[in-house]
């Protein structure tokens, strides 16, 4: 039973396609070559691990089992890699990092290119998903740490703040109001809340535009949705998309209002005067952004460095 762990992701991919013949073309293996691989792990188990008399197959009790402790062993594998690492510095250190959309496409970028010229030996793999997805990941150690809105379980996380960003009302400039001129910023502005005196807005007073929001079921739609009802309104929703990004684009051109992170604004190269800005109010405008790690895992040199870099670098956005 020496091998017995070493098909996990065979194991793994007939478990995620329910079929062996799917699994055999994304694996690019052949399909009889799978199935004998299979057939003599559970020879060698003396059980099954998938019920084939079902459509689709799935994976027997045995077949989870399998894939639990695969994964333990993996876990055990890599901490004592991360370990010797350590001990011989950082020589081919290996990070994981979860993040939203945003973070990955604007913000990680730019500080993984400065992080990665300091310390070459450090290997990075950086996946960028939904809160739910990243949390999962880290739970199942898949992960190493995340940076996301979302507050995690202190139970189980090692969750601490990073810095805070805001949510700014984003207007096309066809569509700003010249009784608020006052409250109106430019992107400069918006981009350095801290450094700007402007009042916050009324959101009310957009209640008849076109709004354009992120799908559902992201951080920041439920911010936003509580934005409008605690403004005692139900917004004019003309679009729904996946991206912050995509967002500020339908807004410079003037499809509708929209909701924009000052993160964002830091990063991104402005559409000049075709957008105009609007302070919301701090109380239910403001989040953190957290770094997280689970509890258990072991904390390499390379994640004591990595945090000390993240730390430096959004203290100073």
């Amino acid at each position: 039973m020496a091998d017995l762990f070493h098909h996990k992701k065979l194991i793994e991919t007939i478990s995620e396609e329910q079929s062996f013949s799917k699994a055999a073309k994304k694996l690019y293996i052949p399909q009889p070559s799978l199935s004998v691989i299979v057939r003599k792990i559970e020879e060698d188990i003396g059980m099954p691990l998938f019920d084939r008399t079902t459509k689709p197959i799935r994976l027997t009790d045995a077949g989870r089992e399998y894939l639990r402790t695969a994964n333990e062993i993996k876990l055990s594998e890599r901490a004592f890699e991360n370990y010797i690492d350590a001990i011989n510095n950082l020589q081919n250190g290996y990070l994981r990092i979860g993040t939203n959309q945003m973070l990955s496409d604007l913000v990680m970028p730019a500080f993984l290119s400065v992080f990665m010229k300091e310390y070459d030996k450090i290997r990075i793999e950086l996946l960028n998903a939904d809160s739910t997805t990243l949390e999962t990941q880290l739970m199942e150690g898949k992960l190493d740490l995340v940076i996301d809105n979302h507050p995690l379980d202190k139970n189980i996380f090692d969750q601490r703040e990073l810095y805070h960003e805001s949510i700014l009302l984003a207007v096309p400039a066809g569509m700003r109001r010249p009784e608020l001129e006052g409250q109106c910023m430019k992107a400069e502005e918006a981009a350095n809340l801290s450094k700007c005196d402007k009042k916050p807005v009324d959101l009310k007073v957009f209640r008849d535009d076109p709004f354009i929001l992120l799908t559902k079921g992201n951080e920041t739609r439920q911010l936003t949705d509580n934005l409008c009802k605690q403004a005692g309104f139900t917004p004019n929703i003309l679009l729904e998309v996946d991206r912050l990004t995509t967002i500020y684009r339908y807004t410079a051109i003037g499809t509708g209002i929209s909701f924009i992170s000052d993160t964002l604004l830091r990063y991104i190269n402005w559409t000049p005067d075709s957008i105009v800005y609007y302070r919301l109010p701090e109380k239910v405008s403001t989040r953190p952004v957290y770094i997280s790690y689970k509890h258990s895992r072991y904390y390499s040199r390379a994640m004591e460095l990595i945090n000390e870099r993240l730390d430096e670098w959004f203290q100073n956005i």
